[in-house]
Protein backbone atom coordinates (compact mmCIF):
# COMPACT_ATOMS: atom_id res chain seq x y z
CA UNK A 1 0.00 0.00 0.00
CA UNK A 2 2.67 2.19 0.91
CA UNK A 3 4.49 2.07 -2.50
CA UNK A 4 1.67 3.29 -4.14
CA UNK A 5 2.54 6.59 -2.46
CA UNK A 6 6.17 6.37 -4.31
CA UNK A 7 4.76 5.36 -7.72
CA UNK A 8 4.75 8.95 -9.05
CA UNK A 9 8.07 9.64 -8.11
CA UNK A 10 9.78 6.06 -9.32
CA UNK A 11 8.49 6.25 -13.07
CA UNK A 12 9.83 9.98 -13.51
CA UNK A 13 12.95 9.04 -12.09
CA UNK A 14 13.18 5.90 -13.89
CA UNK A 15 12.36 7.94 -17.21
CA UNK A 16 15.09 10.22 -16.64
CA UNK A 17 17.43 7.69 -15.28
CA UNK A 18 16.83 6.07 -19.21
CA UNK A 19 17.42 9.36 -21.03
CA UNK A 20 20.77 9.70 -19.35
CA UNK A 21 22.11 6.74 -20.50
CA UNK A 22 20.94 7.50 -23.96
CA UNK A 23 22.75 11.08 -23.64
CA UNK A 24 26.05 9.65 -22.32
CA UNK A 25 26.11 6.81 -25.06
CA UNK A 26 25.14 10.18 -27.87
CA UNK A 27 28.26 11.87 -25.93
CA UNK A 28 30.40 8.99 -26.30
CA UNK A 29 30.57 8.27 -22.36
CA UNK A 30 31.21 4.05 -21.91
CA UNK A 31 31.54 3.56 -25.83
CA UNK A 32 35.48 2.52 -26.47
CA UNK A 33 36.57 3.19 -29.46
CA UNK A 34 38.35 0.52 -32.01
CA UNK A 35 42.01 2.49 -31.14
CA UNK A 36 40.84 1.62 -27.37
CA UNK A 37 39.85 -1.93 -28.06
CA UNK A 38 43.33 -2.37 -30.30
CA UNK A 39 45.79 -1.43 -27.79
CA UNK A 40 43.91 -2.82 -24.67
CA UNK A 41 43.93 -6.85 -26.60
CA UNK A 42 47.62 -5.59 -27.60
CA UNK A 43 48.12 -5.17 -24.20
CA UNK A 44 46.17 -8.00 -22.71
CA UNK A 45 49.23 -10.22 -25.48
CA UNK A 46 52.11 -8.57 -24.35
CA UNK A 47 52.16 -6.88 -28.25
CA UNK A 48 52.45 -3.42 -30.02
CA UNK A 49 49.25 -2.43 -31.11
CA UNK A 50 50.34 -3.39 -34.95
CA UNK A 51 50.16 -6.50 -34.47
CA UNK A 52 46.59 -6.59 -33.39
CA UNK A 53 44.26 -6.68 -36.67
CA UNK A 54 40.56 -6.18 -35.77
CA UNK A 55 39.09 -9.95 -37.72
CA UNK A 56 35.48 -8.17 -38.49
CA UNK A 57 32.74 -5.44 -36.83
CA UNK A 58 32.86 -5.38 -33.23
CA UNK A 59 29.30 -6.29 -31.30
CA UNK A 60 28.27 -3.60 -29.03
CA UNK A 61 25.80 -4.20 -26.76
CA UNK A 62 24.71 -1.48 -25.03
CA UNK A 63 24.46 -1.81 -20.69
CA UNK A 64 23.49 0.56 -18.29
CA UNK A 65 26.62 1.22 -17.08
CA UNK A 66 28.22 0.98 -20.43
CA UNK A 67 29.03 -1.82 -23.43
CA UNK A 68 29.61 -5.41 -23.69
CA UNK A 69 31.89 -5.98 -27.02
CA UNK A 70 32.01 -9.02 -29.04
CA UNK A 71 35.09 -9.41 -31.44
CA UNK A 72 37.33 -11.04 -33.21
CA UNK A 73 41.22 -10.23 -34.13
CA UNK A 74 43.66 -11.52 -36.09
CA UNK A 75 47.80 -11.64 -33.78
CA UNK A 76 50.33 -13.37 -36.50
CA UNK A 77 48.17 -16.00 -38.04
CA UNK A 78 46.45 -16.79 -34.95
CA UNK A 79 42.45 -15.70 -35.10
CA UNK A 80 40.71 -15.07 -31.73
CA UNK A 81 37.70 -14.29 -30.36
CA UNK A 82 37.26 -11.67 -27.73
CA UNK A 83 34.87 -10.28 -24.81
CA UNK A 84 35.67 -7.13 -23.23
CA UNK A 85 33.45 -5.31 -20.95
CA UNK A 86 33.35 -1.37 -21.14
CA UNK A 87 32.29 0.91 -18.26
CA UNK A 88 31.18 4.73 -18.07
CA UNK A 89 34.98 5.43 -18.01
CA UNK A 90 37.47 3.06 -18.77
CA UNK A 91 37.15 -0.76 -19.60
CA UNK A 92 37.84 -4.08 -18.17
CA UNK A 93 40.61 -6.43 -19.67
CA UNK A 94 39.95 -8.43 -22.53
CA UNK A 95 38.75 -12.00 -22.52
CA UNK A 96 40.17 -14.14 -25.25
CA UNK A 97 40.41 -17.57 -27.13
CA UNK A 98 41.63 -18.82 -29.92
CA UNK A 99 38.95 -19.05 -32.63
CA UNK A 100 37.19 -22.64 -32.09
CA UNK A 101 37.83 -22.61 -28.74
CA UNK A 102 35.26 -21.92 -25.88
CA UNK A 103 35.30 -18.14 -24.76
CA UNK A 104 34.54 -17.98 -21.51
CA UNK A 105 32.66 -14.96 -20.63
CA UNK A 106 31.82 -14.33 -17.21
CA UNK A 107 28.28 -14.13 -15.31
CA UNK A 108 27.84 -10.86 -14.18
CA UNK A 109 28.25 -11.55 -10.47
CA UNK A 110 31.90 -12.61 -11.54
CA UNK A 111 32.67 -9.55 -13.85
Amino acid sequence: MKIVKFLPFLLPLALSLGGCQMAMQQSGLGVTSDAEVITATASQFGVADTEVKLDGDIQRTALPSGQELLYGVKIGKTQYRCFMKTKLIGHGKPICAKKGEPLNIPRDDQR
